[in-house]
C-alpha cells in the first residue's frame, strides 16, 4: 500500500540544521504532498513519528510516552509565544509553528538536560565558542590553502588565525 500510518515512520535531526521541530514539520508538509491530502497526516501524528516512534526504530519499548513504569522523557514548551498563540491546538500549533527555542526544559530517563532553556549536561557556552573557532580556523586554512575558491563575502580569513 502506498499509505504510510503513523507507526511505520520515525525522524532524526543528523540533517544541517539538526533541528527536530524542522524536521518534524518539514516531514508532515512532504507526506501531505505525497499522499496529495491536505490534512493527513495529522501533526499528532508527526509529533508521533518524531517522540514515540524513535524509541521503537532504536528497540526501546518503553519510551516516547510517559505511563507508570516507562522511562521518563518529557520535552517543556514555551507557549507563551507570539507565533504559538493562540493556542486552540496545541500540537498543532507547536507542529505547525513551533521553533526549537520554544523547548525550554528537556528531560531523559529522568534526568534533566535542559531545564529552564540552560542546557544542564554540559559547558554550553565554552562548547559554542569552541566549535566557533575551530569553524573559522578550518574555513581560514581552506581558503588559504585553496586559491580557486573566493571568500563569501563578509569573510575575512587573513584576519583569523
Amino acid at each position: 500500500s502506498s499509505d504510510v500510518c503513523s507507526s511505520d515512520l520515525a525522524m532524526g535531526s543528523d540533517n544541517m540544521a539538526e533541528d527536530m521541530v524542522e524536521v518534524m514539520r518539514t516531514g508532515l508538509f512532504m507526506e501531505r504532498v505525497r499522499r496529495e491530502n491536505g490534512r493527513v497526516p495529522t501533526p499528532e501524528q508527526a509529533l508521533r513519528w518524531a517522540t514515540r516512534n524513535g524509541y521503537g526504530a532504536l528497540g526501546i519499548p518503553d519510551g516516547g510516552w510517559l505511563a507508570p513504569g516507562n522511562k521518563a522523557d518529557l520535552i517543556v514548551v514555551d507557549l507563551q509565544r507570539a507565533h504559538l498563540v493562540p493556542a486552540l491546538r496545541v500540537v498543532s500549533d507547536f507542529v505547525h509553528n513551533g521553533q526549537a527555542r520554544d523547548v525550554q526544559s528537556v528531560m531523559v530517563d529522568g534526568k534533566w538536560l535542559m531545564k529552564d532553556g540552560v542546557v544542564k549536561v554540559l559547558d554550553e557556552e565554552k562548547l559554542l565558542a569552541e566549535a566557533q573557532q575551530i569553524a573559522r580556523s578550518a574555513w581560514s586554512r581552506l581558503f588559504r590553502e585553496r586559491f580557486d575558491l573566493k571568500p563569501p563575502q563578509g569573510f575575512a580569513p587573513d584576519a583569523l588565525p
